[in-house]
């Protein structure tokens, strides 16, 4: 959080100017800040690599059958007060998957 944050003059572009975006030639000092809407595909050779820290971090609710075997038989063991409070919770998770109309500011691309 060391950039400016912006405070006005927003508006969408037309559509001639979304048709003669070009994401690459603009320099990331550049005056005027854009945030897009875009779909992104997390290539399968990246994810090893990116495990750890995967990039565009999104809501999402976790289910029980989206923890891993060692956080399931947690809940699932015989110990009712763990069971009984558990439920799916929405957090903003790292993930590896596509992301559908994502946001982002263009610098994050």
């Amino acid at each position: 959080m060391v950039q400016p944050l912006p405070v006005g003059n927003f508006r969408f572009l037309h559509q001639d100017e979304i048709d003669s975006f070009k994401l690459d030639e603009i320099q990331p000092d550049y005056e005027t800040g854009y945030i897009i809407e875009c779909d992104l595909q997390y290539p399968q050779h990246l994810h090893d690599t990116h495990s750890d820290y995967p990039l565009a971090p999104e809501h999402l609710t976790v289910t029980k059958d989206m923890l891993s075997p060692f956080a399931r038989s947690l809940i699932d063991n015989d110990d009712d007060t763990i069971n009984k409070h558990w439920k799916p919770t929405r957090k903003l998770t790292p993930n590896l998957l596509d992301k559908t109309a994502y946001t982002c500011h263009y610098r994050n691309l």
